[in-house]
């Protein structure tokens, strides 16, 4: 395994209630090409803190990596609910292109 894996994997073992550690995590596990290590780690963080905005165009992409099309228009449908309710325009359109990109 690589050191930003075992770090993270330390730090979150040390701190479980940090949401940032388990979406770091599972960016490394991404980035390292185990999806779904990663996907995993991402639906734990959306059942543990659903309101963790940025996990939501991760999940999507890695719902998408897996060639589960309908998983990943959920989980950004689900993030743009939650960015128009925090009012974030910017991750609202991050998650409307990728939907129109998968869409169309």
């Amino acid at each position: 395994m690589n050191q930003r894996i075992d770090q993270l994997t330390k730090m979150r073992n040390e701190d479980p209630s940090d949401p940032f550690l388990t979406y770091a995590l599972a960016l490394e596990y991404k980035s390292a090409g185990a999806v779904e290590e990663a996907l995993n780690l991402l639906l734990e963080l959306r059942k543990s803190h659903p309101d963790y905005l940025a996990l939501y165009y991760q999940l999507g992409k890695l719902h998408e990596a897996a060639h589960d099309d309908e998983a990943a228009l959920e989980a950004y449908r689900a993030g743009e609910h939650l960015a128009n309710a925090v009012n974030d325009l910017k991750t609202r359109g991050e998650l409307q292109e990728a939907i129109w990109f998968l869409e169309d």
